[in-house]
């Protein structure tokens, strides 16, 4: 994919975007990137309880001053837009004339409610940019040390991947893919008892070859095959979970504009519940 030569970094005025701030700085020295922080004036919301009485020019130093602070020794290339209109679509329309290869997004918006920002600004980023999203959830604290991809082994997982690898190359990354086995309820409801170890014997055989294939495309050593009785969705949170995984990678396809559900909806509920931050890429 190259190097990154734009960083799009997305900023609100929540205590998360400090973190998106230091990540973004840490990357672009990192690649030679230049920083484009972007803060966009929400105007329905805000006029509807202030009126037409923002100062673009004032958050705008305040940005930067703060991005003078934080930059420091890093030196960092950087510059400051501040745009009014809808936040998701400010930050896809930036990205593009940019030709941006990376956003770096909180998880937390201005309304303080993390449900509702996902589905309002960074699940619409993810779904409109096609472009690699950061998700910042925790506190910056250096480079990610545990990094862990949960996949569906399709091919925008894989392209998820493959920019993790480059552009964190000094972490190892480790796979985790869970598969959906027959249930007993399935066994029970479908009368298939003398049948069940056939079954799941076969479906475990597929699930193992499909990885082995993905594990190859993919380049990486590490991989963990799970077999789920359950969720898939909730038996990869927990798998992410055990891991105490720093960054989590994943993948989506197949993604309806329109709409905010991702395939099976597992993206959606994992970027929602997952602790660490997330790096998501819909092709």
């Amino acid at each position: 994919m190259g190097v990154l030569n734009n960083i799009i970094a997305a900023v609100d005025g929540s205590a998360m975007a400090e973190e998106v701030l230091k990540r973004a700085i840490a990357l672009a020295k990192k690649e030679n990137a230049q920083i484009t922080v972007l803060h966009c004036i929400d105007i329905p919301l805000f006029e509807k309880l202030f009126g037409d009485v923002y100062d673009e020019e004032s958050v705008r130093k305040k940005i930067e001053e703060k991005m003078a602070l934080l930059n420091g020794d890093a030196g960092a290339d950087y510059f400051v837009t501040v745009t009014k209109g809808n936040p998701a679509d400010a930050i896809v329309y930036e990205a593009d004339r940019l030709k941006s290869g990376l956003i770096v997004i909180g998880a937390h918006g201005k309304e303080s409610i993390k449900d509702t920002f996902f589905g309002s600004t960074v699940q619409n980023v993810v779904q409109k940019s096609h472009l690699p999203v950061l998700i910042i959830k925790r506190p910056y604290r250096g480079d990610y040390q545990n990094i862990l991809a949960l996949t569906d082994l399709s091919e925008a997982s894989a392209k998820s991947i493959r920019f993790a690898k480059e552009h964190f190359a000094d972490t190892a990354i480790r796979l985790a893919y869970a598969y959906a086995q027959v249930t007993d309820l399935a066994v029970n409801f479908y009368n298939l008892q003398s049948q069940k170890a056939a079954y799941r014997k076969k479906i475990s055989a597929i699930a193992k070859q499909d990885a082995a294939k993905f594990q190859k495309t993919v380049g990486i050593e590490q991989f963990e095959i799970i077999e789920s009785f359950a969720s898939v969705s909730e038996t990869l949170l927990q798998t992410a979970k055990q891991h105490n995984s720093d960054l989590v990678i994943l993948g989506a396809h197949g993604v309806n504009v329109s709409d905010t559900v991702m395939y099976a909806s597992s993206a959606s509920f994992l970027m929602k519940a997952l602790p660490s931050d997330l790096l998501i890429y819909v092709p």
